[in-house]
């Protein structure tokens, strides 16, 4: 059984029904979106095989389907972006601190042998390899002073933060607004961070590695205690299975798991 703190509410399905396709469309209709969307939400929250979506949310291959769809096409991209906008208009963004932390994510066997042929945006080696932790996918978050997603990122278990953070941070400063500070932990501290974050006049709120020498300016400690709101928004998303443990063959189709454990959070 699913348990119902993972299915959409009335008050969440009022805010994202405008987003999805209408129905209508020649050659058949739709199921039910919201009945497929708690199927999925099933799937992300539980980790059990599609095969498994209990009967209640229709046909599994049409949860499947629906899933697969709509990350293919960036719907939940569009949705996540609408509501950070959402926050932003509302004041509930921290624009004071933003903060940065990349975790690893086992892979299940189910993740292997992802098919040759290889979807747009899909990258060859499906953000997956071995680290010390075993097989999986490292997955760099930015949030707010608040604990609000404003980007991510997947790449193989093996890759270094700093691999991704120009990427990321690109994502959560393409806004009109610019976060003041960014804290992270001491697998972030290189010069050419550092420079980067002051070219945009953000401060960096970066520990620094006892073997580095050159240190400038203070380091702003209070600020710094801070940066445990982006472990604790990682661990509030890794409550959903799916996102916990990668059982998803191509990186789109776990990126979409995570996305979409983060349009929950923020409903």
């Amino acid at each position: 059984m699913a348990s119902p703190t993972y299915r959409l509410s009335d008050a969440q399905w009022a805010k994202l029904k405008d987003f999805l396709p209408p129905n209508g469309r020649r050659g058949g209709q739709w199921k039910n979106h919201r009945r497929m969307i708690d199927g999925i939400l099933w799937a992300l929250s539980d980790g059990g095989r599609w095969r498994n979506v209990p009967d209640r949310f229709g046909p599994w291959q049409s949860v499947y389907d629906r899933f697969r769809r709509w990350t293919r096409r960036g719907l939940w991209d569009r949705i996540l972006r609408h509501l950070q906008a959402r926050k932003m208009t509302s004041g509930e963004i921290d624009w004071d601190l933003f903060a940065i932390d990349g975790t690893v994510v086992r892979a299940h066997q189910s993740a292997a042998g992802a098919p040759k042929a290889l979807p747009v945006g899909e990258p060859a080696d499906h953000a997956l390899g071995r680290s010390q932790g075993g097989f999986g996918t490292k997955v760099g978050l930015v949030c707010d002073g608040g604990g609000t997603p404003m980007a991510l990122a997947a790449g193989p278990g093996q890759q270094h933060e700093t691999q991704q953070f120009v990427p990321l941070m690109e994502e959560a400063t393409a806004w009109p607004e610019q976060p003041q500070k960014l804290a992270g932990d001491k697998g972030y501290s290189a010069a050419w961070i550092r420079d980067w974050l002051r070219a945009r006049r953000i401060t960096p709120v970066i520990a620094h590695q006892k073997t580095e020498k050159a240190r400038r300016g203070r380091f702003d400690r209070a600020a710094y205690r801070r940066r445990n709101v982006i472990e604790r928004c990682v661990g509030s998303l890794k409550w959903f299975r799916r996102v916990a443990t990668r059982y998803e063959k191509l990186a789109l189709h776990y990126l979409g798991m995570v996305t979409l454990a983060i349009i929950f959070r923020l409903l």
